[in-house]
Parts: structure tokens; sequence; C-alpha cells
């Protein structure tokens, strides 16, 4: 099932008033295809988060356009977004349960539906609501924490998934794990989703296309297509033509780095 937005990016340029003159990402264009799952990767400070700022319309850009257009609606319609940040930013004085019902209630979304809907979002998540949906924050790991963001974003039915290094702070067995729920969140609901990341490892294994920036401005240096099929699992990692992937990718980037 397909419900996400098609995004065209075109000739997009950003330049922070901070560094007036140099640009941050340059004359950058790039096609996104409704429910596809598009990593982006490149050295640090090439305007991957500030691509993903400028496609959630909370960075203005110099110049360019970028528009987002849902497949069923003949006239320009704004998507249903989602972002997760590297941090869970959970507020800590609310239960799980109320963290991942706020954007529903902040929607004016009625509590017994916002409560049902925030259940459906635990059990999709792997969270307990009989365990889990009266603790705090601080009484989760971090793994937690980032599975009560993932439902927190996935509550509205997103139609676009914005992700900037979520599981970035994760120990390796907890950021496998919730790469596995992730993609299968993705399968299931068919958003389009643009996941921001530094490992190449994570994107070739979530992703069916990654593209790689250039840094000082950011422009897009390679598109690579990651024909793997799904469902992916942990023998995944292990099958030669990932390797090949993970290795092709990593010299793009490493390129990027000598240029």
């Amino acid at each position: 099932m397909t419900r996400g937005c098609h995004i065209s990016i075109r000739d997009l340029t950003v330049t922070f008033r901070e560094s007036p003159g140099q640009e941050t990402i340059s004359r950058l264009d790039c096609e996104i295809e409704a429910g596809q799952f598009l990593g982006l990767i490149g050295p640090s400070g090439c305007g991957k988060s500030t691509l993903l700022r400028c496609i959630a319309g909370l960075q203005p850009a110099h110049a360019g356009a970028i528009q987002q257009q849902l497949p069923d609606q003949a006239e320009m319609v704004a998507p249903k977004l989602a972002y997760v940040f590297q941090s869970p930013t959970l507020l800590p004085w609310r239960s799980v349960i109320e963290n991942i019902a706020l954007p529903l209630e902040l929607a004016g979304i009625r509590r017994t539906e916002r409560q049902a809907a925030a259940a459906a979002a635990m059990r999709t998540t792997g969270l307990r609501r009989e365990h889990d949906e009266a603790k705090l924050p601080r009484m989760l790991s971090g793994g937690m924490q980032m599975r009560v963001s993932l439902a927190r974003a996935i509550v509205t039915q997103p139609d676009l998934m914005l992700l900037d290094e979520p599981f970035a702070a994760l120990d390796d067995i907890s950021r496998k794990q919730l790469n596995t729920e992730l993609m299968e969140l993705w399968r299931t609901a068919g958003w389009t989703g643009v996941f921001v990341t530094h490992n190449v490892a994570e994107a070739v294994f979530l992703c069916q296309r990654i593209v790689v920036m250039s840094r000082n401005p950011g422009r897009i240096a390679a598109d690579i297509a990651i024909p793997l099929p799904y469902p992916r699992a942990s023998e995944t990692r292990l099958d030669p033509e990932y390797m090949r992937l993970v290795s092709q990718v990593a010299d793009a980037l490493e390129q990027t780095m000598r240029e």
C-alpha cells in the first residue's frame, strides 16, 4: 500500500544569514517518488539536515522550490508530515501514551480517539500497553525512548516521514533492531521516507535509494539505487550484493571528502 507523497526539489539554494554569500546547499535538484524510502548521506556540514528542514518547511530557501504532491490528489494538498529527530524529544512530565498522543491532542482529536490511536501505535512499535503506557521517559532505555518517538510520529498516519539520524546514539544491537522495525513500519504504511544518517551500512539496509551529498556547498554527488529485495533481515547483511552496495556507497562518500 502506498500513501506517500511525491517530492520534487528544483534548483534549491540555501544561504544562512550568518554566512552571507556562502551557500549551504547550491542548486540542488531531486525527485523522490511517492512511497519511496530514500537515504541521505554525506560529510558533516554538507546540508543533509538543512535539506530535511527545507522539505519540512522549517527552513526557508534562498532560491528554488520544493513541491509535494499526493498521488491521489489532483490539486496541491499539503501531506501529513512526521519528523523524527536524533534525540527522542519526549516531554519528561508526560507518560509514554500521553507523549504518543500529543500530536492528536494538539490537533483537537477527542481523548478517547487519541488514546485508542496511541495504543495502536504502541503495539506497532513494540511497546506493551500494560507495561509501558504509564512510564515516564526517564524510566526507559534509549531504544525504548526512540520507539516512543517513532510511535508519536506514526500516530497521525503520515504521508511523509523525515528522520534525522534517529538511531545515532544507540548501541549496535538496539540500532539494528530499530532498523528492522522502522523498515516494517514503512512497508506496512507506505509513507515516503527521507532518512539522514552517517552510517552507510544502515542506509543500504533500509533504503531503496541513496543520495550522497557533496560538501561546501551541498549538491548531489551520487544517486545510487539499492535493488535488494524486501523484506530484509539479519541475513541481508551477509549477502554479497549488500556488501558490494555498502562498498559502492562508501566509495562515493569518500570521494566527496577528497574533493
